[in-house]
């Protein structure tokens, strides 16, 4: 079997509860737009998704760990939540 390109289209067959397929279907009417496209839209969606989470995520520890540079005092102990580290605290580990 040739390798696909990844510009290739291809027909993938799935599973669904009814109820799921009938919800898909309202926003493609809304949309005006098939259900397979409203698919398609909605996984790609969903990868974007994870980019932009770990961009924030990311541009949320470079401004804490600068916050703390730039204001901290030795030992002091900040929390932004489970996803965001203190370098201070890590060095203590």
């Amino acid at each position: 079997m040739p390798r696909r390109k990844k510009t290739d289209v291809v027909t993938l067959h799935l599973r669904l509860r009814e109820e799921l397929r009938a919800q898909l279907a309202r926003e493609a009417d809304k949309k005006k737009t098939s259900i397979n496209a409203e698919i398609v839209r909605r996984l790609e969606d969903s990868f974007r998704g994870d980019d932009l989470v770990e961009t924030v995520r990311s541009t949320i520890q470079t401004t804490f760990n600068e916050t703390i540079r730039l204001n901290a005092s030795p030992g002091g102990t900040f929390a932004l939540g489970p996803f965001i580290t203190n370098p201070e605290e890590e060095k203590k580990k």
